[in-house]
């Protein structure tokens, strides 16, 4: 009972505790998955909203600069607008000068005529590249272009086109702004700062490539190795594409791989998951990942989070049950110790007296044993005397017997002797012989009363014998009540 009781207490903590712990693992811990997942998906959403936005301002930008009126005159041959045109030039570029490298104009024939406040950077050997000048020619559209990488200024950048046309539509010439990425860049790299320690993200073009990456070098001397890596490896018609036009910084760096086949398949799926988990190729540990896709350039914002900073409400959850469920449980033994030992406490002292008694009974029973031993000696001394007694008494009987039979003789042949004196020994012979026999009888009457003393005697024993071994079964179903009772408490008793 000493153990069972705290062992039942200690059962009664731990089930639900674990039916506690297994709901954690079972339903927290994917709920909080998912929250996080949808957190992540917002947040994702939201960055890529936030470029999208300061695209359509660049977009802005550049569509209203191709509709000034001096700039439409000056591609029209007018000297007088040059000016009022290079001042709608550095009116654009102030509008984000942080981040405009230049602007530049040119003619219908893709000719450099005007830029501001540098010239243009040509990419390869083309300043207009041969497929956007195609592709002005047949739409009103703002193009941008794949991003390029200059490594003597650390700067990455991406060209913004925009055709100038007539009242009569007729192409004029075209303007080029060339866009930093520094704000762009300034959003990825925020991101261990707002989604917590060890979470990064990184924008994938529409050739997947690493265009942006969380730099943990704050001061943007370095940059991540996974920068301008492919996720798959391209294909040869890309890398010629790569280097017509110098993208990504290949005059210097070539275009290699860090392949990713988790993320690879994910951006190939026909119907790519927004969250996902994966471990990536520049990494050992899960990590929890979010996709969102922009609506203005083909690029594709992911952030990356430890899976274990994900589950860690869930995991201090498990942690904090389980060491409740410990302090719990030394309570729940302790309270059922104390509980055990105050009921078995009266129990304890029951045994202790039942234990004294069945100490007595067995010594009652062994002195009884004793007198009933001595008892039987007695009887067995008795039972001697009267045999005997009845021999001696058999032997008087006998010669009473013989006298008799002389005396008879005597009177019927001894014609010898004086009558008188014959008679008178005969007479005292008969007399003898009487008295033997009353004395025979006596005996006899003794012998019968020893008998009957030796039967009370025996009856006596057998009822001691009787006694003693009902004493002794009293004491073994004591010994047995004890042992019971010990069982039950769970203790030795002394």
């Amino acid at each position: 009972m000493s153990m069972y009781i705290p062992l039942l207490l200690a059962c009664a903590v731990i089930f639900p505790l674990l039916i506690t712990i297994i709901s954690s693992e079972v339903l927290s811990r994917p709920a909080l998955i998912t929250q996080s997942s949808a957190v992540m998906e917002t947040d994702a959403q939201a960055r890529m909203q936030l470029i999208d936005a300061y695209f359509v301002e660049r977009l802005k930008d550049i569509q209203t600069v191709s509709q000034f009126i001096p700039v439409q005159q000056f591609l029209l041959g007018s000297p007088a607008s040059q000016n009022e045109a290079l001042d709608d030039l550095a009116s654009a570029q102030h509008r984000d000068a942080a981040n405009y490298v230049s602007w530049s104009l040119f003619d219908a024939q893709g000719r450099q005529v005007l830029s501001y406040p540098t010239s243009p950077q040509p990419h390869g050997k083309y300043l207009i590249l041969p497929e956007d000048f195609a592709q002005m020619q047949q739409a009103n559209k703002v193009l941008i272009s794949d991003v390029f990488y200059d490594a003597t200024r650390n700067q990455a950048s991406v060209d913004l086109y925009a055709r100038v046309i007539s009242a009569n539509f007729h192409i004029l010439g075209f303007v080029r702004a060339s866009l930093g990425l520094h704000h762009i860049w300034d959003i990825v790299d925020s991101e261990t700062s707002e989604s917590g320690p060890g979470s990064y993200a990184f924008i994938l073009d529409e050739y997947g490539v690493r265009i942006a990456y969380t730099n943990p070098d704050p001061s943007g001397l370095t940059h991540p190795a996974a920068l301008f890596k492919a996720i798959a490896p391209p294909s040869a018609s890309f890398i010629q594409h790569v280097r017509n036009e110098n993208l990504y910084g290949y005059g210097k760096t070539p275009v290699i791989t860090l392949a990713d086949r988790t993320l690879a398949a994910t951006q190939n799926a026909a119907h790519p998951s927004s969250t996902f988990q994966i471990t990536p190729a520049d990494q050992k540990q899960s990590f929890q990942a979010a996709r969102y896709s922009s609506l203005v350039v083909p690029w594709t914002y992911i952030i990356l989070k430890p899976l274990n900073q994900v589950t860690s409400i869930a995991d201090q959850q498990l942690r904090s049950t389980i060491l409740i469920g410990i302090i719990v449980l030394l309570l729940a033994l302790l309270a059922g110790l104390t509980t055990a030992r105050r009921i078995t406490r009266p129990i304890l002292r029951s045994v202790t007296f039942l234990l004294g008694s069945s100490q007595l009974l067995k010594t009652f029973s062994n002195q009884e044993y004793v007198i009933v031993q001595e008892q039987s000696w007695m009887v067995e001394a008795s039972r001697l005397g009267l045999q005997s007694v009845r021999y001696y008494t058999h032997a008087n009987s006998v010669a009473a017997a013989k006298l008799q039979e002389i005396c008879n003789e005597l009177l019927n042949g001894s014609g010898y002797l004086d009558a008188a004196q014959v008679r008178l020994a005969i007479k005292d012979l008969l007399e003898g012989a009487n008295y033997i026999k009353q004395a025979t009888q006596y005996q006899n009457d003794t012998n019968e009363k020893l008998a009957a003393a030796l039967r009370v005697t025996t009856q006596v024993t057998d009822q001691l014998t009787v006694g003693a071994k009902s004493a002794e079964g009293a004491a073994i179903q004591l010994e047995g009540v004890v042992d019971q009772l010990r069982t039950l408490v769970g203790t030795e008793i002394g």
